[in-house]
């Protein structure tokens, strides 16, 4: 079996390049390592983390399975997505993180290995037992809430009518400021 990653390393600069297999003979040059297990939880977030990846010119999104995981796991959410690499939980991770541009996870300490390597970290689903480093600014956090009951989206229906009703007050103040000259 072939290794799934081949990394290369260059100067004190960090300039790394990475080649997955079965990816065309290019370096990689915008690397995303993203170490998830997948959960309820984590299949809502993966459609729009593959969006927003998408939207970036030469982005790819590397998934390093967890142990407890194989890579055929992840077939139905990758399928027919462009850019984005299943790795198997025995690739290695030192170079994976190395190569990386950034490290995206919900709950891996591997975070931390990457801020001791430099390698900034985006932790997903706070709060999680790496809160505190986040808090610290030595990582950046994104929370998420399930609005099971619509408050979310009845907040933003509220505020796209309160920004109408202001844009017609707005309108009206225009037409009497205008009426009266």
């Amino acid at each position: 079996e072939t290794e799934p990653v081949e990394v290369k390393h260059q100067g004190q600069n960090r300039q790394r390049e990475i080649c997955l297999t079965g990816e065309p003979a290019q370096a990689l040059l915008q690397f995303l390592l993203v170490l998830l297990q997948l959960r309820d939880i984590t299949r809502q977030l993966l459609p729009s983390l593959f969006d927003a990846a998408a939207a970036v010119p030469d982005l790819h999104l590397a998934i390093k399975t967890h142990p407890g995981e194989t890579p055929d796991v992840y077939a139905l959410e990758v399928a027919g997505r462009e850019r984005v690499t299943v790795l198997p939980a025995s690739a290695p991770l030192a170079p994976l993180i190395l190569a990386s541009q950034a490290i995206i996870t919900v709950n891996s300490t591997v975070a931390l290995d990457a801020a001791v390597l430099g390698v900034p970290s985006l932790v997903i689903g706070l709060p999680n037992n790496l809160s505190p480093f986040v808090d610290a600014g030595v990582m950046l956090g994104a929370s998420w809430e399930l609005d099971l009951w619509g408050r979310l989206r009845y907040a933003r229906n509220a505020a796209q009518e309160d920004y109408a009703a202001a844009s017609a007050d707005f309108f009206y103040a225009r037409q009497s400021l205008a009426a009266s000259v």
